[in-house]
């Protein structure tokens, strides 16, 4: 089967869990921005990979956007996010704030935790970090708002990579980081 891998991140750790998805896969990868749609068309399937922002995805839009052409096709969704597995309600949140119903009995989905570096966040960002964390009542969390967090690990990426693996032959487990991936 024809499958590719589509991202849309913001501090480059989407880009990076895509990239090595790319290589684990043999699929090529695309920014929401740079997939054509003849090439969506032709795939049978698809990984999407979206940032959290604000409690929606960033592929929010694109989404709505392709939605007819997705209801066609396997899809799998990486969602990279700070929000832990013991958060399972917000996490279904943030997929139902975020993908067309019609959409959801298409999809796998899997969560990834992403990177937080304070000091390059832009000054709007950093702005909003920082009322939330003037909102936030739980000392821990509130603790860990305030500090950088560099969760991203290739091995996150197994149960996707297994998952996808099944619709395609050319699936490489853990290929070796020197193998070229194409980033459109």
């Amino acid at each position: 089967m024809n499958g590719l891998i589509v991202y849309k991140g913001k501090y480059g750790a989407t880009q990076q869990y895509a990239e090595w998805a790319g290589e684990d896969l043999g699929l090529d990868v695309y920014t929401t921005d740079s997939l054509y749609s003849a090439r969506l068309e032709q795939a049978d399937f698809v990984v999407i990979a979206s940032a959290v922002y604000m409690g929606k995805m960033l592929v929010r839009d694109w989404f709505r956007k392709h939605e007819a052409v997705l209801r066609n096709k396997k899809l799998f969704l990486l969602v990279v996010c700070a929000t832990p597995a013991s958060e399972g309600q917000k996490r279904g949140e943030f997929v139902n704030a975020s993908v067309p119903v019609p959409l959801l009995d298409r999809m796998d989905i899997f969560f990834v935790p992403g990177r937080l570096t304070i000091g390059r966040l832009s000054w709007r960002d950093r702005l909003i970090l920082r009322m939330g964390r003037m909102m936030e009542k739980d000392p821990a969390k509130k603790k860990a708002m305030g500090q950088d967090l560099d969760a991203v690990k290739r091995e996150r990426l197994a149960e996707l990579v297994k998952a996808v693996g099944k619709y395609t032959p050319s699936a490489v487990a853990h290929a070796q980081p020197e193998q070229a991936v194409r980033i459109y």
